[in-house]
């Protein structure tokens, strides 16, 4: 028998007996998520005469943006480089790649460098009523 239950059956722990019967009710909501909510509503905001709805997320960090960009040193920009310090997303180097762009070439260029190459291509079949010239094929039958 282990310590907890050489304790006398009262005062024992039982299945489904809640630690703190008078705790949170269900479905009443925590700090987090009232706060999530009220970021979230949508209010009607004029911006450069055109009419939108932001949340109120927004609105905050536009408005600490816009106070950020009066001065390096002020508290505002601190507070939005702090932000974005920890909410900007970070670029990641796990399963990166890399997107390949051919260089812009003009088309005078691209026909030359194509004639250039047709010159040891051979010709592909059913090909024999084009003349060879034309096309720039070098037919070596």
């Amino acid at each position: 028998m282990t310590e907890q239950d050489k304790r006398p059956v009262p005062t024992r722990w039982v299945f489904r007996e809640s630690f703190n019967p008078d705790g949170r009710p269900k479905g009443s909501k925590n700090r987090k998520t009232i706060l999530r909510e009220i970021a979230h509503q949508q209010y009607q905001v004029t911006q450069n005469g055109i009419k939108r709805k932001m949340s109120l997320l927004q609105i905050v960090v536009m408005s600490l943006c816009k106070k950020a960009m009066e001065g390096p040193g002020s508290q505002a920009a601190k507070e939005y480089e702090r932000l974005m310090d920890q909410y900007d997303p970070e670029a990641t180097h796990e399963n990166a790649g890399y997107i390949v762009v051919p260089a812009y070439i003009s088309p005078e260029d691209w026909i030359a460098r194509e004639l250039e190459k047709n010159k040891t291509r051979k010709p592909p079949p059913g090909v024999d009523d084009i003349d060879d010239d034309e096309v720039g094929w070098n037919n070596n039958r």
